[in-house]
């Protein structure tokens, strides 16, 4: 039997009507094989006609026709041959076969009915090139880059050399005896960075024109050289030549068509070289790479704190040939800096594409068998969401040689990094004045229209600051202020919307000032607080859950409150709510009792002391007080909250003070505004860093009606803040942290009489006694000096001499013996 293969051939276009025309060629192109021409008088893109031109090959037994053979030389439109007016149902006809101008070549006539034309297609002679060949003149194709080499650049730089060879000859039928061929030499085109340049040009490129004679070989040798710092030392260095036939006229007569280039042949060689490698006689190497990577479990973002990550790579394979380390940099983080360890070699750079950036580190060309590099890299903090609070670290050691199957798990590392944060939302709170004295006759009791007709001007400062390192980047706060009792009347009557300062905004409060009074310019009391930065008097500080109570005109509590005071007076709970008046007494000390913590202090008074006890289940608070003598205690039950004191005589007594553990319900502080009808005051604070601070002023006036209505002389009113981060950096949940809050107290007393005499200052006593000290001793010391201490006495000598002139006896002596130094008695009779 006998096996044939049927070749089918498809025309470009439908209803093209190709094939409607065939006809031999015969050789066209001089390789042994009859050629043949298809007509497609509709095809085309314009539809006017088309002929292709198919080569003939052989069929070997067995051997597949490949989809290239099947392809046409050439397609000719009618368009290519139009002169004037276009030729339409060109290749309705076609003859071919014959030598029309004597050439050598067979030529193809075209008929195209519908425009009454017929086109003569001549054929150009056919360039065979012979022997042509481009080629890298080392042994083994491989150039060592360690050999020695008198070759220097044009920067005199020693450099390994090699010679490339290009040869070339042509032959054919009806051919001249000579042509030109444009030669384009191309070194090392295939990579992004040459390595390997011609010696005379120091380029990559280079462009020659050889006149070839027919049947005689032509050879053209140049020396290239290798860089001396390459990095791919992997990937064969490879040349390139490129030919292209000059096209002039070879024939004296006019009618000779120019030579064509086989299109068959290859019109492009090249050759290739490998750098010798120490992987044995295959020179192939295979390496073993071991990537470890070490990050901290956690990392807190704090104030220029730097993350750092370690690296260690190991080669226990073959050489490493452009080993690198690819580290994806993640969100939120910086590439900063690496830094070298144990001696290595490495460098490192990013690379940023997009949004994207990856750490390129190459550790070694090659990396030797058997050793490692160690190394450190330093990542800074960017702030932006993240959009898990992690960072997740992608880690690859990668080299140009490829190694074993199963051995490349431990060239990749994905690590994950828990985000953590340090931020301590710390609340301030002060009183300005820190207590208020009133005379009631100075304020009206009704027909006001100024508002210095209602009482003192009260002014309640509120600060947040954030002590811990790391931002927040949104706060909310909201202020309770006790503007009406219970039944309706005005407390601290709101004069104008709050005052910030810094990185906040209030929103508009519709409570302030609504009877429509006339105000006073911006207060000379918050203009110095905004000078000084700060609330004039005492300072409450709410700091990590903990209460800090600076000085007696302010408090601050996380939930129930109770005051314990002793000694001097009596404390009254109005309503038992946390916002309001409580009755303060006169001197002693105060606690305030907060949730989930138990303390045991001492505490005194000045008339006599307590101890006492509390618990809680509801929003109630309760004020005690002891005496020496007697004890008064007022409570009002809500929500089944109860109190019990008890009053003792002895001094620090041992006080409990017992806390449930409980987190600050959000809702349940704002919501609760205790026996007042209090005015919510919201506002937004942040980004709060460890550098500024945000404050907000309320101003307003007590009034003195009201605070009239109460039977106590000495009270206290509270406003309260309470605060919450709504937003962190890098994705993290804000409602991890607590809910802040804050009460600010003001004492108010009535001044005292004027009828009574002030008291007078310690300091003054003291002066006064030290002056009169100072003048006794200037008086002692005049008199001394005047010898008023002086007193004039007779001598004794003298007085003797007068009473020995007066003798009794003068004659006798009277039994006196003037040899004795001695007077008897009857001498001095």
């Amino acid at each position: 039997h006998r096996f044939r293969q049927v070749v089918t051939y498809t025309g470009e276009v439908s209803r093209g009507r190709f094939g409607l025309s065939l006809t031999t060629l015969k050789d066209i192109n001089v390789d042994g094989v009859d050629d043949f021409a298809v007509g497609a008088p509709y095809g085309g893109p314009d539809g006017n006609g088309a002929v292709f031109i198919y080569h003939g090959f052989q069929i070997r037994g067995g051997e597949l026709i490949s989809e290239e053979l099947k392809k046409p030389a050439q397609v000719i439109y009618a368009s290519d041959v139009s002169v004037g007016q276009a030729i339409s149902t060109f290749g309705w006809s076609l003859s071919g076969g014959m030598d029309m101008d004597d050439n050598l070549y067979p030529d193809l006539l075209v008929g195209a009915y519908l425009s009454d034309a017929a086109v003569l297609l001549k054929s150009r002679p056919i360039v065979q090139l012979l022997n042509h060949s481009l080629t890298f003149m080392t042994e083994g194709k491989t150039i060592d880059l360690e050999a020695t080499s008198s070759c220097r650049n044009s920067a005199t730089l020693s450099v390994t050399c090699v010679n490339l060879q290009f040869c070339v000859a042509y032959g054919g039928v009806g051919l001249p005896r000579n042509i030109d061929l444009d030669v384009q030499y191309f070194l090392d085109n295939k990579v992004n960075e040459p390595r390997l340049f011609f010696l005379e040009t120091d380029s990559t490129k280079r462009e020659e024109r050889m006149r070839l004679s027919r049947e005689s070989q032509n050879c053209k040798t140049y020396q290239v050289y290798v860089a001396p710092t390459l990095t791919d030392k992997l990937s064969p260095i490879s040349a390139e030549v490129s030919l292209a036939l000059v096209e002039r006229s070879y024939s004296r007569t006019r009618r000779s068509l120019v030579p064509i280039l086989n299109q068959r042949q290859k019109l492009k060689l090249g050759d290739a070289i490998t750098i010798q490698k120490n992987c044995g006689p295959d020179n192939v190497c295979i390496p073993d790479l071991r990537l470890t990577f070490t990050a901290p479990e956690r990392f807190v973002f704090r104030k220029n704190e730097q993350l750092e990550v370690d690296v260690r790579v190991e080669n226990f394979g073959e050489d490493a040939f452009e080993a690198r380390v690819y580290l994806s940099v993640p969100e939120g983080l910086l590439y900063n800096i690496f830094q070298a360890k144990d001696n290595t070699l490495v460098t490192c750079s990013p690379r940023t594409q997009g949004s994207n950036t990856t750490v390129v580190c190459d550790i070694g060309n090659p990396l030797s068998m058997e050793k490692g590099v160690h190394f450190t890299i330093l990542l800074d903090q960017k702030m932006g969401a993240l959009q898990e609070p992690q960072l997740q670290f992608l880690v690859v050691a990668n080299t140009t040689n490829s190694e074993k199957d199963g051995t490349q798990e431990d060239n990749t590392v994905l690590t994950t990094v828990t985000v953590d944060i340090d931020t301590q939302l710390t609340l301030y709170g002060s009183s300005s004045p820190e207590n208020i004295e009133y005379n009631h006759t100075l304020y009206r009791e009704s027909g006001y229209t100024h508002e210095e007709h209602l009482g003192p001007e009260l002014t309640h400062v509120y600060a947040l600051s954030n002590k811990g390192p790391t931002p927040i980047i949104g706060n909310e706060v909201v202020i309770l202020w006790p503007t009406q009792t219970l039944n309706g009347n005005y407390l601290l009557y709101l004069l104008e919307q709050p005052h910030t300062t810094g990185p906040a905004k209030c929103e508009f409060v519709p409570d302030v000032n609504p009877l429509g009074l006339q105000l006073n310019k911006e207060a000379a009391s918050i203009k110095l607080l905004k000078a000084q930065g700060q609330g004039g008097g005492g300072e409450v500080v709410v700091e990590g859950g903990v209460v800090e109570a600076e000085t007696s005109s302010s408090s601050s509590s996380s939930g129930e409150e109770v005051v314990v005071q002793s000694g001097g007076g009596e404390v009254v709970v109005e309503g038992g709510g946390r916002e309001g008046i409580r009755r303060g007494g006169g001197g002693g000390s105060s606690t305030y009792y907060e949730e989930s913590e138990t303390r045991y202090y001492s505490s005194s008074g000045g008339g006599g002391g307590g101890n006492s006890s509390s618990s809680s289940s509801s929003s109630s608070s309760t004020s005690y007080s002891s005496s020496s003598s007697s004890h008064s205690s007022s409570s009002s039950s809500s929500s089944g909250s109860k109190h019990s004191s008890s009053s003792s005589s002895g001094h620090n007594d041992l006080v409990r003070r017992t806390r449930e553990v409980r987190r600050l319900d959000w809702e349940e502080e704002i919501n609760n505004c205790g026996p007042t009808l209090c005015t919510k005051i919201r506002c937004v604070a942040g980004p709060l860093t460890d550098i500024n601070t945000v404050h907000i002023y309320v101003r307003s006036r007590m009034v003195m009606t009201t605070l009239l209505e109460y039977p106590f002389k000495d009270v206290k009113i509270f406003s309260k803040v309470v605060a919450r981060v709504t937003s962190l950096p890098h994705s993290i949940n804000p409602e991890l942290l607590p809910v802040k809050s804050l009460e600010v107290a003001t004492p108010v007393a009535p001044a005292k009489s004027l009828d009574e005499a002030p008291e007078v200052p310690w300091w003054v006593i003291l002066l006064a006694t030290l002056a009169g000290i100072l003048i006794l001793a200037i008086i002692i010391l005049i008199l001394w000096k005047c010898g008023y201490f002086k007193r004039n006495r007779p001598k004794e000598h003298q007085a003797r001499q007068d009473e020995a002139a007066r003798p009794l006896n003068s004659h006798h002596n009277n039994g006196y013996n003037n040899h004795n130094n001695y007077h008897p008695g009857d001498q001095a009779l």
